[in-house]
């Protein structure tokens, strides 16, 4: 991917809700624009961008301009072939060189760290490049991409990753629906709402996430918040319930197999759909204050603050 309109109006409302220092950013992947002008004056109109169009920023050019747009004196890019002109020339699968610890204010990734294989030494990049208050602003796909990467992200793994344990805080994710991007889907961490993202599975997401490094510890730990806190004990789970007892283990016996199946899919398709409505907040990034989104994140807030 690249900085689509999505990216453009996420680093501006990064900007509007978090103190960002640009003076130095990373990217990993020579990120590109994938906006036009069109798309970018449409933004600035409805976002009030604090900055203007130039041809430095014309779709298909690299996008260290538009950091440069936002303060930024040092823009590198990381890339393990040279073949898109990047700065530093390396396999985040590896640890990266201590020289280039701590030296970055800005890391961003608008999609690659789903075609990196080793997952948990990326993380490790990402927390050894950062200054502290050093930013992270991560773009990649969290649902209808299987074919595109080696992974699909969930909310709960940046959450998880990202925690005040592991050194970060304020760390946000939300979801952009690709059939409705205007509203975005604010996700709440687990781990206050004791149990986990449910997330529609007949939908297509980009997942964002924002967070900032305080410190770290000697080594990253994480563990998925319903074992991490014995949610499975709580909540007396079981994987397959009753037999006979729920609906469909009632009917189960009496129809075809694949019917039953067909039948059970679309439902919990349906029910997904609802949890999820239920546990997520929607906001218009472009234009909600500061002050209103503070209050959509706190825990209890109504689905009225933000529809």
């Amino acid at each position: 991917m690249g900085v689509d309109i999505s990216t453009l109006r996420a680093i501006n409302f990064a900007t509007r809700t978090r103190k960002i220092d640009f003076d130095r950013c990373v990217m990993l992947g020579r990120q590109e624009i994938f906006f036009t002008k069109e798309d970018f004056e449409f933004v600035k109109k409805r976002a009030s961008l604090p900055i203007d169009y130039d041809d430095t920023i014309r779709i298909g050019s690299f996008a260290e301009p538009l950091f440069k747009k936002y303060g930024a004196l040092q823009v590198d890019s990381i890339d393990a072939s040279p073949y898109e002109g990047a700065s530093l020339i390396m396999d985040f699968n590896r640890p990266i060189p201590p020289a280039l610890h701590n030296q970055f204010t800005v890391f961003a990734d608008f999609g690659s760290i789903e075609h990196i294989f080793d997952i948990s030494q990326a993380i490790e990049n990402i927390f050894a490049l950062l200054s502290e208050n050093g930013t992270v602003i991560i773009k990649t796909q969290a649902n209808g991409y299987a074919g595109h990467g080696f992974y699909q992200i969930s909310p709960e793994f940046f959450y998880s990753v990202f925690s005040e344990e592991n050194g970060f805080a304020d760390t946000l994710v939300s979801l952009v629906d690709l059939q409705s991007i205007r509203r975005w889907c604010l996700v709440p961490d687990p781990k206050q709402i004791r149990k986990r993202n449910v997330i529609p599975e007949h939908r297509t997401y980009y997942i964002f996430c924002f967070s900032t490094k305080k410190g770290r510890r000697s080594e990253i730990s994480v563990l998925q918040s319903d074992y991490e806190l014995g949610a499975w004990q709580t909540m007396g789970h079981s994987h397959m319930g009753e037999y006979r007892r729920s609906l469909f283990s009632r009917i189960r016996h009496r129809v075809n197999p694949f019917v039953f199946q067909n039948l059970r899919g679309r439902y919990y398709a349906l029910k997904s759909q609802r949890q999820f409505d239920q546990d997520t907040r929607r906001f218009d990034p472009d234009v909600i204050p500061t002050t209103d989104f503070a209050k959509l994140r706190c825990p209890g807030a109504g689905q009225h603050q933000c529809r």
